[in-house]
């Protein structure tokens, strides 16, 4: 009979080993709540406004760098009218003074702003990411 214990005695303890060793060679990606592994979604920044002055024959600031959909507000702070002339986009757009302007960013790129009204060189770039 002792050799008859000792058999199930030994069974039991290798069923619980290999139980074991089971579940510690468990894929370590693996959540514990048993769902599938799912990779982390790399989301885009989120768009946002800023502001371009336009005053002293300047834009300030005269780079800017935003995420796609981002919206630029540009305002002429001058006593005299200016232009905000964006030509990779079409956009040409007359400010009176303390007049403003908006416009959103969708694409990527690099988008050079000029004045093209003013006889003193202005320009800005925007670089969308």
């Amino acid at each position: 009979m002792t050799n008859r214990v000792q058999t199930i005695a030994f069974v039991c303890l290798a069923l619980m080993l290999g139980t074991m060793l089971t579940a510690c060679n468990k894929n370590k990606n693996q959540p514990y709540n048993d769902q599938p592994y799912q990779e982390p979604v790399n989301t885009a920044p989120a768009p946002v406004t800023k502001s371009v002055v336009l005053y002293k024959y300047k834009f300030n600031p005269n780079s800017l760098s935003v995420p796609a959909g981002s919206t630029i507000v540009f305002t002429n702070k001058d006593p005299e009218q200016h232009n905000v002339n964006i030509q990779k986009l079409n956009v040409d757009k007359i400010l009176k003074p303390n007049e403003k302007f908006s416009y959103t960013f969708s694409s990527p790129g690099t988008y050079t702003v000029n004045n093209r009204l003013s006889n003193q060189p202005m320009q800005a770039t925007i670089i969308v990411q």
